[in-house]
């Protein structure tokens, strides 16, 4: 039987995120960015199956794949 995580073992992973949120956030000048990175973290560490710019945008909750294209190819 697969492992499931409990919901101490996800406040724990949400916490964790938060803290290597703030750690990297300062690096992102543009707010609209520093608050894009941690959205884009948590999709790359969610179950989807596949890890392209249309499918990570989808379940980020965006209608295009725009504002993924954008983050990783041109935010600095």
């Amino acid at each position: 039987m697969a492992w499931k995580p409990g919901a101490s073992d996800i406040r724990k992973w949400r916490d964790e995120l938060c803290r290597l949120n703030d750690h990297i956030g300062p690096r992102f000048g543009r707010l609209k960015i520093r608050q894009r990175a941690p959205v884009y973290l948590a999709v790359l560490l969610s179950n989807v199956r596949r890890k392209n710019s249309r499918q990570l945008a989808e379940h980020a909750g965006d209608a295009t794949s725009r504002n993924i294209q954008h983050f990783l190819g041109r935010v600095k």
